[in-house]
């Protein structure tokens, strides 16, 4: 969001990984597929359809315009070249990469790593005919509301992994004379060899000690943490 020289790409690639979190994709798909899903009509002032017009729009390069359309809903400012024109109809559409796209400044960088003042002024002759522009110049989408949650999803799914694999298992404990070289190391891949379970190899005087929350849903910490964040 800076003034002099805005860059999105460390967002974008945030965003990438956001959306990997299967609840938030099953959400933004959901809402994709209810409006590119929709039938529509052109009609005129008296709500009489245009036939005509209606059947042009009803063809693939639309559809992709009403996907990227919805996608800028969550990714913020998006800019879409078209692909020419045949007969009545365009051949397709194709999205430039928002990395590379400064709507602040109206310019699209041949690099990423280009000021913002450096490139391709797009709303300028003859760019600006064949591209279609969607949302403001400052739009960062909704993304950007949903990152920190989903990231903070993924760190209460991590810690739930550890507690998991510290007690949702038994602890194999191994007793032994650890002075002994050859008697450790005989214990430790006895242990080693029979599941993956976590295990410890110590002396017959030590003493290994777990201490947790005498709760028996202790795992609820995580869960409903989980189903908020959702």
């Amino acid at each position: 969001e800076g003034i002099l020289n805005p860059r999105r790409t460390e967002l974008y690639n945030i965003y990438k990984d956001v959306v990997l979190d299967s609840h938030l994709t099953a959400l933004m798909n959901t809402l994709k597929l209810k409006v590119t899903g929709s039938k529509f009509w052109i009609v005129d002032k008296e709500g009489e359809e245009n036939e005509e017009l209606t059947k042009a729009l009803r063809s693939a390069w639309f559809q992709q315009y009403m996907e990227t359309f919805v996608d800028s809903m969550f990714y913020g400012h998006s800019l879409i070249q078209i692909g020419g024109i045949e007969g009545k109809k365009f051949v397709n559409l194709e999205l430039i990469p928002r990395e590379n796209v400064v709507p602040e400044h109206g310019i699209v960088k041949s690099s990423v790593y280009d000021h913002a003042t450096s490139g391709t002024a797009y709303r300028e002759k003859p760019y600006q005919t064949w591209l279609i522009e969607i949302g403001e110049k400052n739009d960062l989408g909704i993304l950007s509301k949903a990152a920190p949650l989903v990231l903070w999803k993924k760190g209460i799914f991590g810690a739930w992994s550890h507690f998991a694999e510290l007690f949702g298992m038994p602890v194999r404990v191994g007793k032994t004379d650890i002075l002994n070289p050859e008697s450790k190391i005989n214990m430790e891949n006895m242990l080693k060899n029979m599941t993956s379970a976590s295990y410890a190899v110590i002396g017959n005087d030590d003493i290994l000690e777990f201490v947790q929350s005498t709760q028996t849903d202790s795992y609820q910490v995580y869960s409903e943490m989980i189903l908020i964040l959702n």
